[in-house]
């Protein structure tokens, strides 16, 4: 039998523990989320939130009115700024950020931890925690998106000369009748909240950038501009509201009294030098 409390391991059979290692760890990526609740008085949806959903259904609504002229406007014009928005949509796509937090999730979960000093096992911790969160947000609101599309059934502008912007087949599992609201938006919303949540102080320039992909789609002909607001805004405020689920869990984040934004969980172990930890 290997002893494990020193942290010290014959490393000729450390393979040997390593799908214990791996299921145990994953064990606990899947039950963080329903965890205990560690801070009852903290709310994980508050009013500012309400606030924020209500004002980013009162912008899709208005966009409305602009659906119709902005496809016709994308229809018939083909300059640079067309081109660059062009060029810039696929980065919405969600593949592109859950393989890379999964393999890192899996990777992680692998590691034998323990022979490693506390600042390392606290920075692996933080690591795994917040590609466990990317992973979870992305997949989850790009869920939650399909299930809205398939009950609303909006017609793509593919449509458009058919019946106009108001068209629904609720129930269709065409792709011509999955408009609202925009998956990729949905996605650029959940990036633009993680990296919101983890350089607070530069939320301008993630919003700005993640809301000008989102927009991309509308020159794509694949959304109106009220899909890309509406799944703009569910994806950022779904991934905010998980983390601050998360946090009341002390699972990847902690709560930060009288503030929207949660702290991360184990950041401070980057700043610690050998000895401090």
């Amino acid at each position: 039998m290997v002893d494990w409390s020193d942290g010290k391991l014959e490393r000729p059979h450390a393979w040997r523990r390593a799908p214990l290692r791996f299921a145990l760890a994953m064990r606990a990526y899947v039950m963080a989320p329903w965890g205990p609740r560690l801070f009852p008085w903290e709310a994980t949806w508050t009013r500012d939130m309400t606030r924020l959903a209500v004002a980013f259904l009162a912008v899709a609504a208005v966009l409305t009115l602009l659906d119709a002229y902005a496809i016709n406007h994308v229809r018939q014009t083909r300059g640079m700024l067309h081109v660059v928005m062009h060029a810039i949509t696929d980065l919405g796509k969600s593949e592109w950020y859950l393989v890379p937090s999964l393999v890192v999730v899996l990777v992680l979960a692998a590691l034998n931890w323990k022979l490693r000093e506390p600042r390392i096992r606290a920075q692996l911790a933080f690591v795994f925690a917040q590609a466990g969160f990317v992973f979870a947000a992305v997949a989850i609101t790009g869920i939650v998106a399909n299930i809205f599309k398939l009950f609303i059934g909006r017609g793509r502008p593919i449509l458009f000369d058919e019946g106009g912007i108001f068209q629904f087949q609720p129930f269709s599992t065409q792709y011509a009748n999955l408009s609202f609201p925009s998956g990729h938006s949905t996605t650029c919303g959940a990036l633009a909240m993680i990296l919101i949540l983890w350089f607070p102080r530069w939320w301008p320039a993630w919003s700005a950038w993640f809301l000008a992909i989102a927009m991309s789609r509308v020159p794509a002909g694949a959304h109106y501009p009220s899909d890309v607001v509406a799944g703009f805004g569910l994806g950022l405020l779904y991934t905010l509201w998980l983390a601050r689920w998360l946090a009341v869990r002390k699972a990847g984040f902690t709560p930060r009294p009288g503030r929207m934004l949660p702290a991360l969980r184990h950041a401070r172990a980057w700043y610690l030098t050998p000895r401090q930890s």
